[in-house]
């Protein structure tokens, strides 16, 4: 099997919206832990979406990439590339050759320091975890429809509020000056559930239409809107304690742009209705006023 058929860059370039644009404002080496983080996440997030899958085989797949995580030995990961990669899992072929890419995925998390991959493993896991848990609501060709505000917020826990932890814990282990501030640790799960709920707002339409409706019948749509406001508003707030803790510049790029556009995102789909994009001139003006703020020179 041929897994250095594609860079580790690549793979993100390929599989990611946000996350291809704010990695490269990082300082290295956090945007190479990080570009793997969202690649360990979004092998996860492939599995949980398969929607030519069943319930059972989804969270087959998501418990024995738990195991693998576990082992992170040669043989498992190879195993479960063999077993998961052949069956055309994603209808998006970028995402395919992701898991075709796992070993290669797996060999760079392995070479990682010891703390910082300890993190990915716990969190990746962790959020795994969740995804099969979700999925038990779900009926057993696996279309999935969320029943209330709680059952959404656990949701986007589990695939993006985990990960805003574990970007927290490596900011941490890269930056020691930040283990002081408790702001970051009370806000990192709320600015991930904010950014999710800005993408199920957006892609709540074709969700439904693969069977995967995360907005609950019975509670108004509003309610979810101004909860993301909300979260997006925690997540300013720990923008702001990166700054008054002199973090790098980087590392308030990478979580300014995400917001700045999930902000405008909400405006244009609460305008608009779901599908709504905004503008590419506008988002070129967005990460222009993100550069600036942070003491970055556009390039």
């Amino acid at each position: 099997m041929n897994t250095a058929s594609v860079t580790i860059e690549e793979l993100l370039q390929t599989t990611s919206r946000t996350f291809a644009l704010s990695i490269p404002l990082l300082p290295q080496p956090l945007d190479h832990k990080i570009t793997l983080s969202y690649l360990v996440f979004r092998i996860s997030d492939t599995l949980e979406d398969a929607d030519h899958l069943s319930r059972s085989e989804r969270q087959a797949g998501l418990h024995t990439f738990c195991d693998v995580l576990d082992d992170l030995g040669e043989d498992a990961v190879l195993q479960w590339t063999r077993d998961w990669s052949q069956r055309s899992i994603s209808e998006d072929e970028n995402y395919n050759r992701l898991l075709r890419e796992t070993p290669q995925v797996i060999r760079s998390l392995q070479a990682m320091d010891e703390a910082s991959r300890d993190a990915v493993v716990h969190h990746a896991t962790r959020s795994a975890k969740g995804m099969a848990e979700v999925l038990e609501t779900a009926d057993e060709k696996g279309s999935l429809q969320l029943s209330s505000l709680d059952e959404l917020r656990q949701y986007c826990y589990f695939v993006a509020g985990i990960v805003g932890e574990l970007i927290t814990d490596l900011f941490v282990i890269d930056y020691e000056p930040l283990a002081d501030s408790n702001v970051l640790r009370e806000n990192g799960s709320a600015f991930g559930e904010g950014l999710q709920l800005v993408n199920i707002l957006k892609d709540s339409s074709a969700d439904k239409n693969c069977g995967r409706a995360y907005l609950p019948e019975n509670t108004p749509v509003d309610d979810v809107f101004d909860l993301a406001f909300e979260d997006l508003k925690q997540a300013n707030l720990y923008i702001k304690a990166l700054r008054e803790m002199k973090a790098p510049p980087g590392y308030i790029a990478f979580c300014d742009a995400p917001v700045q556009l999930a902000q405008a995102t909400l405006r244009v789909v609460k305008e608009h209705g779901p599908g709504s994009k905004v503008p590419r001139e506008e988002t070129f003006e967005l990460l222009q006023g993100v550069m600036e703020r942070a003491g970055l020179a556009a390039s």
